[in-house]
This record gives structure tokens, sequence and C-alpha cells, in this order.
């Protein structure tokens, strides 16, 4: 489970949508205080839902998932 604060991060990190998601690829950087583990959390929910966006033909969902996944990769190395 991720807490409020982390969460709050997350959606800091995310921004709105998919161009949130676009924008913050651009220069990726990983806000103070986010945890490893919220971080890996995030990453099981996220595959989680793009399995199953994708078995559902909701292909703008599970490609907002993959973008956030991206960003989390990119903040990683």
């Amino acid at each position: 489970m991720i807490g409020p604060e982390q969460t709050r991060l997350l959606r800091d990190l995310f921004g709105s949508g998919m161009k949130g998601a676009e924008e913050a690829a651009e220069n990726p950087s990983r806000p103070a205080g986010l945890t490893d583990e919220a971080i890996g959390a995030y990453r099981e929910l996220a595959n989680r839902a793009v399995s199953n966006y994708e078995q559902t033909g909701n292909a703008a969902a599970a490609a907002l998932q993959k973008a956030r996944l991206e960003l989390l990769k990119r903040i990683d190395q």
C-alpha cells in the first residue's frame, strides 16, 4: 500500500494524464522523499492495470500506465 504522502509525490511526478507524463519524461527527476518501496508498489499496481486495460481494450489507459512506468524507470537510472 502507498501512503498519502507517497501518493502525493507520485502525482506530483506524473503530472496530469498523458500530457503530464510526457512533460515529466522530458526532464525526469525523483521527488525528494519518494521511497523505493512506493515506487515498487506503484510498479506492481501499474503492471496489473496495464494487463487489465489491455484485456478490456482500453488502449489509452494502458498507454498512460506504460508512460508512467517508463518515467519511473528513467528516474531510477
